[in-house]
């Protein structure tokens, strides 16, 4: 009871406090409602900011998400890529043996296709080929 009565006499205005006293209340009163007006505008302008960072995200997140479909698609037909390359390669490697060649020469650096995709091959070029 008497809290409850003292705490409304501290809010609602009184004509029996001083002058002054009442100027002081009613300075205080204002820059607590500044003070509340510039929390929730700074707690605005931070839920704002965050949005603004999930928007950003969510475009580098989908922008991501497609490179990483292209490398799968890319990945999924590099055997078959290769597989035809191979097949290339031994068709001309045959045309110039056809065309008189060094018949060793060539023979020596066809390679098979299922030794290509086995893990354990080295997949580089000979030198030969690089040059003809």
């Amino acid at each position: 009871g008497a809290f409850r009565l003292m705490k409304n006499q501290q809010t609602m205005p009184s004509l029996h406090l001083p002058h002054q006293v009442q100027q002081v209340l009613h300075v205080l009163t204002a820059r607590k409602s500044q003070f509340d007006v510039l929390s929730y505008k700074t707690r605005l302008e931070s839920v704002e900011a965050r949005d603004n960072d999930l928007v950003e995200l969510r475009k580098k997140f989908k922008k991501d998400e497609k490179e990483r479909d292209e490398l799968k698609l890319k990945l999924e037909n590099f055997p078959t890529s290769l597989k035809n390359l191979s097949k290339l390669l031994a068709s001309q490697i045959t045309d110039k043996t056809r065309l008189g060649y060094d018949n060793q020469v060539f023979n020596s650096t066809v390679f098979d296709s299922d030794e290509l995709n086995s893990s354990e091959s080295d997949i580089t070029v000979p030198s030969s080929l690089m040059y003809d």
